[in-house]
């Protein structure tokens, strides 16, 4: 699983250079429209290197994040966590109930 998530962040940094780089050339900013060769040829060039590393120094922010939680922290998140199993979404947001149909 954790194989499949760091794929898939791997490929969605991926499209997010190309549609980057399509948008400088076309000036369009849509993954419909194939990427141009100079758009590629930069891309292939210059992301291969750099995706991996934006992702550690993104696992690495989020390490950080998770060593600075304190113990009041971790209890909230847990206690959140736990409201969110128990109460619907739709409770806590103002929206109101479904309607059921064919029920008293």
């Amino acid at each position: 699983m954790w194989a499949k998530s760091l794929r898939f962040e791997y490929l969605e940094e991926k499209l997010g250079q190309i549609a980057k780089a399509n948008k400088k050339d076309n000036g369009v900013a849509a993954l419909a429209i194939p990427p141009s060769k100079a758009a590629t040829n930069t891309l292939a060039a210059a992301s291969t290197n750099s995706i991996p590393e934006i992702l550690a120094k993104r696992y690495q922010r989020i390490l950080r994040t998770w060593k600075e939680l304190g113990p009041e922290d971790v209890f909230e998140l847990y206690l959140t966590s736990l409201t969110m199993l128990m109460i619907p979404i739709r409770t806590i947001s103002g929206l109101p109930p479904r309607r059921t149909s064919g029920l008293p």
